[in-house]
Formats: C-alpha cells, structure tokens, sequence
C-alpha cells in the first residue's frame, strides 16, 4: 500500500488528478501533499494520457476494490472536465470568428454602399436617406395603396431590400413589398400585417441587421418582431406614470453585436434598450424644461444621438460616453417635427419645423444654420408672420455631383399642404414642385425657386403665380404600362378608372425604397400609401 502510494505520489496518480487522496486511512495525507501536478494540467488538473497518471493510477487501483471504483470514477471525471472545457473553447471560437466575419461584411457593405453614394446609415440614421448620388425622382405614380382604415403616422424601408413597412392609428403595421409595383399589371395589397400591439401605433423603426422592425403603441406598448414570419422576439410595456408610450424609435448597431433599440418617451426619458438582454442599457433624462420630445435621430456611424422637442431645441447625446455635448435652439422656439441625417457631413442635421414649411440645415459643432428651405408666401426667416403650412416627412439624398460638402444633398419634403418638393441645396434653380396636391385645380400654379441672404443664413425659396393655363406637358405612359400616370398631367385627376395621383390629405412621412430601383414611399393622414419614381 505504501509502495502503491509512493507511485501514485511521484506520478500524479489519480488522487492527484483531483487534488483529494483515494484512501485517506492508509497514508493518503502524505500522498497528497507530495502529488506534483503534471505538465500540460488545467487548473492543477492533469490530463488523462500522462503516463505517471495511468501507472500510479493503476499501482494504486491494485490496492482494494474500493480503491478501483474511486479511480476509475475519477478518471471518468476527469475526462467528462477535458472534454467540456474542450467544447466550450471551441464555442468561444467559433462564436469569436463568426463575429469576425459579420463584422467584415458589414464594413464591405457599408464601404460598397459609401462607394456608390449610399445611404447615410447607421441604424437610425438611414431613415428618409436616398440611397444613390445620381437618383432624382419624376413624379410619377406607380402605386397606390389603401388598406390602412386610418392615418398612417410612419413609413420606415429595410435597406437593400424592395421592402417598407407603415405603422397606422388603425393599430396595424403592414409590409409592402415596391418590387410588385414594377408588374405590368400589379395587384397592391400589403404582404403582411401585424396587429398584435392592442393600440394605435405611433412609432416604428427597421432593424436590417435582425430582419426585424420595432413598434411603439399609444397603450405603452414596444414590440420587436421578424418581418419574414410576423413572429414577436421580444416586448416591452412601459409603465404609464415613468414614460407613457415611446413617441419615436430609432434603432443603432455598434459593430460587436450589440443591437439597441432607443426610444423617447412622453415623459422625457431616452432609453436604450439591448435586445440581448433584459432591462435598460442606459437612460437620459431630457427633462421638461426642454419640452416634449417629438423626433429622434442616430448619425450613421452611431455616435450620437440627436433629440428634437417641441420646444424647438435639438439636444445632443454622445452614446460611447452617454453623456450630453451639444443643445441647439431655433430661435422663436419652433416645434421641431422631424430630423434627418445629412449624408454628406455627419456633423450637420436638418430639422423640419412647424409654420412656413420650414426646414433648417445646422452645423452641430458650431450651432450654425447653414441654409434653410422656405415654401411659404410670408417674408423669409419673419417667424411672426408664420403659415399654418407644416412638413412632416424627409427624404434627404446625395446630388449628382462629386462634392462632399454639407449642401451637395437634395431634400424631399412633404406636409399639410399635401405637395412633394424637390429642393436642390447645392443649385436652388433647380428645385420643384415633384406632385401637386389632388384637391388643387388643374391650373397649376407657377412655381419659381430663388436663393437669398437673411441673416448671414443662405434661404432657397418658393415663389408661387398663379397660372391660367393648362399643363399638357405629361410623362404619359407607355402602352405597355398604362396604369403608370404621371402628377404632372391634370387630366388623370378625372378618369374614373384610376386614383388621384397627389394626395387628398396632409402628408406624414416619407422613405425611399432601393429596390427594384429607387423609388419614393409618401404617407397620409387618410391611410393612404403612394409610390413614386
């Protein structure tokens, strides 16, 4: 026994694989205290195919039969521990390359779409942004769509994809798939929808990364769910007295994995929400002194995040140390209705405000307004003289140019006037009016664009005359597409057989879709959604 213990001591025997002696009554104390660990051992323990281990183990085995079952328990043990650390390594590395991968491709994709002008991304960035540099809509109606039974109050499009989802008052959100308006005979109805949220939906937001939209409902309500299969992956209910209902939703991606949902409350809380696991990643209390928060905006290389109240202030939040840097205040106060990335300078935001159809151009780092959009006939910049005419929706793109400057982008602006305009920041002359609203008269009125100076800010504005004649100067279709129309042309706004091609109500939100070409998604009051080219 003596000798058996000896053998098991200088070898690492299969009490040393363990730490614990086999038979403490018959001199185990001193075979423990005298076991050296083997070469190559994990945590003091040994690996089952070392020599020493196998002869002291089998000198020791010898000894009793009890002996024998606690060594062979122990080397099972021991194999049972390699093999699971074995496996788990190979996980971690697996898992470490995959994410390796992902991130590869995301930055070929994001490098590729940069390349050709693409959208100005990240994940919440991407909304309203058109997708190529050379792309400039006609006008022209290739799809009416009119499920919705009441005012649609978001459009969002997944990027890369021919797909664009609205959120409704009516409690649904529907997927549209722009691809099947390019038929020669399309049949326009919503490939899904979901209605799961019990309540009117004021927010949504696209997550191209999962496949994935977010929807906030008036009932406090926020559910994450897959827009192959309409099958929730995840919810929350916002408590009524700490944050009410989420009044916008962005969603942002920081490369590692890590997908956030932010959403701004009523109450004015900015939460981050990590879909990987439960609770809040981080908070920011915006605060009542700076008003109502009404629209929120991620830069497309989630850095920051931008926060429109109806106070007319933009406050700025750096989400890699979550902390404010940066508070811009329109001067008379505005309610800020809408914010949209600009792609060719992340450091400058366009935010549409009420009266005027005003829209501003600011520089974050210096609080400067570069430019401002101004179709309204009261004088440029006279707050005091402010219409009732409002822009809700933005489609923000790169100009044809090669410039890189904060005004080589277009603008498309929709709003209660029911008109979609085309403003060129870089050439004003070139602005227009893309679709008039339905209930105008077939005597369009005369639009002019012009650029003046008021207050060291450069404004693009609209000049309306009133017109007398006619305009037969249509983009009619061809034979082969007759059910195309074009804006342009009064005389489609009174044949029975197809629907009026501007709209009848406010406009409330606009997107651009990427495939099967570039088109443009408009959203109104009535539920009805358009699609232009």
């Amino acid at each position: 026994q003596r000798g058996g213990s000896s053998s098991g001591g200088g070898g690492g025997g299969s009490g040393a694989l363990l730490g614990v002696s086999p038979n403490p009554g018959t001199g185990g104390d001193d075979w423990g205290r005298g076991a050296t660990p083997s070469p190559g051992g994990i945590g003091g323990v040994a690996p089952p195919n070392n020599s020493g281990s196998v002869e002291g183990s089998a000198s020791s085995a010898m000894s009793t039969p009890s002996n024998r079952g606690n060594t062979a328990t122990a080397a099972a043990d021991t194999i049972m521990l390699m093999s699971d650390c074995e496996l788990a390594n190979r996980q971690v590395l697996e898992n470490r390359f995959r994410q390796h991968q992902s991130i590869l491709a995301r930055n070929r994709l994001q490098q590729a779409i940069d390349s050709t002008g693409g959208t100005a991304s990240g994940a919440g960035g991407a909304r309203g942004c058109s997708p190529s540099p050379a792309w400039e809509p006609e006008g022209v109606l290739v799809g009416h769509l009119h499920e919705h039974t009441a005012r649609v109050h978001r459009l969002c499009a997944m990027e890369n994809t021919s797909l664009f989802a609205s959120a409704s008052q009516d409690g649904t959100v529907r997927i549209w798939d722009a691809n099947k308006t390019e038929r020669e005979y399309p049949v326009n109805r919503s490939r899904g929808v979901y209605g799961r949220l019990g309540a009117p939906v004021r927010s949504l937001a696209a997550c191209p990364t999962q496949n994935s939209l977010a929807a906030g409902a008036l009932n406090g309500n926020i559910h994450v769910f897959r827009i192959d299969k309409l099958s929730m992956q995840c919810d929350r209910l916002l408590d009524k007295d700490e944050d009410g209902y989420a009044v916008d939703l962005v969603f942002y991606d920081t490369g590692c994995g890590e997908t956030v949902v932010v959403y701004g409350s009523v109450t004015g809380g900015v939460v981050g929400w990590d879909l990987r696991q439960p609770g809040t990643a981080w908070r920011f209390n915006n605060g009542p002194k700076n008003g109502l928060i009404t629209s929120l905006l991620v830069d497309r290389d989630s850095n920051f995040l931008c926060v429109g109240t109806n106070k007319g202030l933009i406050s700025c939040y750096d989400l890699r140390f979550q902390l404010p840097f940066k508070h811009i205040k329109h001067e008379q106060g505005s309610h800020i209705r809408r914010l949209a990335s600009n792609p060719c300078n992340s450091s400058t935001v366009l935010a549409a405000v009420t009266g005027n159809n005003e829209v501003a151009l600011w520089a974050l780092d210096s609080n400067y307004r570069i430019q401002t959009l101004w179709a309204s006939p009261k004088q440029p910049l006279k707050h005091k003289e402010a219409s009732s005419k409002n822009i809700n929706g933005l489609c923000v793109g790169r100009c044809g140019g090669a410039g890189d400057s904060s005004t080589d982008v277009f603008v498309i602006t929709g709003g209660s006037d029911c008109c979609l305009r085309y403003w060129n920041l870089q050439q004003p002359s070139a602005s227009r009016v893309l679709v008039h609203a339905a209930i105008d008269h077939p005597n369009y009125p005369d639009t002019f664009f012009r650029e003046v100076n008021v207050k060291d800010t450069t404004v693009i504005v609209e000049d309306r005359q009133p017109s007398h004649r006619k305009d037969t100067s249509s983009l009619n279709a061809s034979p082969s597409t007759p059910w195309v129309m074009s804006s342009n042309n009064p005389a489609d706004l009174y044949d029975p057989h197809r629907p009026p091609p501007g709209h009848k109500d406010t406009i409330t939100d606009l997107v651009s879709v990427e495939l099967p070409q570039k088109l443009l998604v408009s959203a109104d009051a009535m539920g009805v959604v358009k699609i232009w080219k």
